[in-house]
């Protein structure tokens, strides 16, 4: 990191995408490379082609660095680029934009249409990312996530976990309910349910139990593989895991002992909403 910031004055455009790429891939957050990066970036920004813009997005988020002159000249740059841009790299720039939560109205509008006109070339992580994202920014761009919907349910046997809770995830913020893609994401996740980790696990409950659709085998499921990583859990996930369940009135005994054992471990770390739901869910339950 340091022999890179000393020479980031030297970097063609692509070399210094490439380092910060690499740096925020590895989740190495170094402050004076940073620092340099959007200096050169902003020197050079005319040069940048539609993957060096998502990349640099990308690599900024991914580390949690917000740097608004730079996401401002990016957003600008790729509102003229997008166009010509891949897949990827219109979701990857939606993903960056909305991990920093910067809804930019002009460049959301410029994604969509781009994504529109790729959309079959979409694969499952890039509709998985650009549907969570549209979903984080409040964006309700209705022929845009239909689209999405309709190729995640063409292609949901190609998602992971991840995906697949992220989907669940933004269907339930933006209270779209589709039952067939919903009952293919619930069939998918019992399939793959060992391979959920606690958040996968707590959002597709909590997603689920938003727009009130029952489904007692998911649950079921999410309930035993939750018991086996509970130790792993954090307060919001304890805590949106109960109130998921509550909901429904789950009355899950194995499961709410120890969403409560490890709620009081933690209970100093709860914020009010984690603990008022928690409170919520167990006074729910008769618990």
């Amino acid at each position: 990191a340091s022999e890179a910031y000393a020479r980031s004055s030297e970097f063609q455009v692509q070399d210094m995408c490439n380092t910060v790429w690499s740096f925020a891939t590895l989740g190495f957050l170094n402050a004076p490379l940073m620092h340099a990066s959007s200096a050169q970036a902003l020197r050079t920004m005319s040069q940048f082609d539609s993957q060096n813009l998502s990349n640099m997005a990308w690599s900024f988020a991914r580390v949690g660095w917000l740097d608004y002159p730079l996401i401002e000249a990016i957003a600008a740059a790729a509102i003229k680029r997008l166009a010509q841009a891949k897949a990827q790299e219109i979701s990857n720039t939606v993903w960056a934009f909305a991990t920093l939560e910067i809804p930019d109205r002009p460049l959301l509008e410029a994604i969509s249409a781009a994504a529109l006109a790729r959309i079959r070339d979409f694969d499952a992580q890039a509709i998985s990312n650009t549907a969570w994202a549209v979903a984080k920014v409040g964006c309700r761009d209705a022929p845009l996530i239909a689209a999405l919907a309709a190729q995640a349910l063409i292609k949901l046997g190609t998602f992971e976990a991840q995906g697949l809770s992220n989907t669940a995830w933004a269907l339930a913020t933006l209270m779209l309910v589709d039952q067939p893609l919903l009952h293919a994401i619930s069939s998918a996740s019992i399939r793959l349910i060992s391979n959920y980790m606690p958040q996968e696990l707590a959002n597709t409950a909590w997603a689920f139990a938003k727009i009130m659709l029952r489904d007692a085998p998911l649950f079921n499921a999410l309930s035993a593989a939750s018991l086996r990583t509970m130790t792993s859990f954090d307060c919001q996930e304890l805590s949106n895991t109960a109130w998921a369940y509550a909901v429904f009135g789950y009355m899950d005994t194995p499961l709410l002992n120890a969403i409560a054992a490890a709620s009081i471990r933690l209970l100093m770390e709860f914020d009010g909403q984690g603990m008022a739901n928690t409170a919520w869910a167990f006074a729910t339950c008769g618990f």
